[in-house]
């Protein structure tokens, strides 16, 4: 039987305690536990934990627990991953906004690996992220290749909403793989009860536990791997799917796009573009049919913007013949209002 036990209350990690107890003297076999760093380290502790197999989900950077399968974000890798993702994109400086959940540990790592690979970065701390907004001023003064944003899991609940249960499949993952290994090497195929309050360890217990500290020795989150995800349009719109990352292969993308709302083309639009004659950038000529026609230095260019990136584009003039200049009632007229109005581009 796997019992899979879930806390959030952090005042109460010794009732959290006997309910392993009790759960353990009903034939229990292991545990996967979700739990907080503070909670890990009691339960750490605790003389149970020397006789039952568990896997615990810790979403924060802390310590090592010696007695227990971590599965956790491990800076280390997480690290290799950005570094890797402003390799892949030629990023030579880049924006790294983080929370009090970063600890100075995995932030040394980072800038140390980026640094390797040539990259400059800027850090900003903040004490309570709150969104895109908080940093777009930074990218006006300092205009970086890419942002790195690291900050504490429920404050990207919305949009990470499925990591609890990807976490409980690696867990039980994991867990039945001790327990197939128990099997093969021990031909263990049932645990006895156990009893908090007793000294000794049932034997086939005993084994057990040599098959999982083998099993922990091996390090399970060597084969960890990362799913790059991506939005599409927009900062809101639900995530796709890019491609995976492993410490030995690296970034591996399904396409040769690592972000999905990357600008490609303007899918073949139409796009007005506002413009008053100006000699030699915009004339506006006459043809045989009497139809406006325009070219100059200004106009070749867009010519070649249109062929780059996809789209036609037709020239309005505003009515007022004017470049744009702010009205009383701070509108703007002019090629610039039609801007301001979304009139034209």
């Amino acid at each position: 039987m796997l019992e899979v036990v879930n806390v959030t209350n952090e005042n109460k990690i010794f009732d959290f305690k006997n309910k392993v107890c009790e759960l353990a003297a009903e034939s229990v076999d292991g545990f996967v536990l979700f739990v907080d760093c503070r909670t890990a380290t009691v339960l750490e502790k605790q003389k149970i934990f020397n006789s039952v197999p568990t896997v615990v989900v810790i979403r924060d950077f802390c310590r090592d627990q010696h007695r227990m399968i971590q599965l956790r974000p491990d800076c280390t890798y997480s690290n290799t991953l950005l570094a890797d993702i402003a390799a892949y994109k030629l990023w030579r400086n880049v924006l790294l906004y983080y929370d009090h959940t970063y600890s100075s540990l995995c932030l040394t790592d980072l800038l140390k690996q980026l640094s390797l690979n040539s990259v400059s970065t800027r850090m900003v701390r903040t004490n309570n992220y709150a969104g895109p907004l908080q940093y777009i001023h930074y990218i006006e003064r300092h205009a970086p290749d890419g942002i790195f944003v690291v900050t504490a899991t429920d404050t990207m609940e919305d949009i990470i909403s499925k990591d609890s249960a990807i976490y409980l499949s690696d867990a039980i993952k994991a867990m039945l793989e001790i327990f197939s290994e128990v099997v093969l090497t021990t031909n263990v195929t049932a645990l006895e009860p156990i009893d908090c309050r007793q000294k000794s360890t049932p034997r086939n217990r005993t084994l057990a536990l040599e098959v999982f500290k083998i099993f922990q020795q091996n390090n399970v989150m060597n084969y960890s791997e990362y799913q790059i995800c991506s939005t599409e349009n927009s900062l809101t719109d639900s995530w796709k799917y890019m491609g995976n990352w492993s410490k030995d292969d690296g970034i591996s993308l399904v396409t040769s796009r690592l972000f999905g709302n990357e600008f490609i083309d303007f899918n073949n639009a139409t796009l007005k573009v506002a413009a008053l004659p100006l000699d030699p950038f915009v004339f506006f000529n006459s043809d045989d049919n009497n139809r406006t026609t325009h070219s100059g230095f200004c106009i070749d260019i867009l010519d070649q913007l249109a062929l780059k990136f996809n789209f036609n584009y037709e020239i309005v003039s505003p009515s007022d013949n004017a470049y744009g200049s702010l009205e009383d009632d701070g509108t703007w007229n002019g090629m610039v209002g039609m801007v301001m109005r979304n009139v034209s581009k």
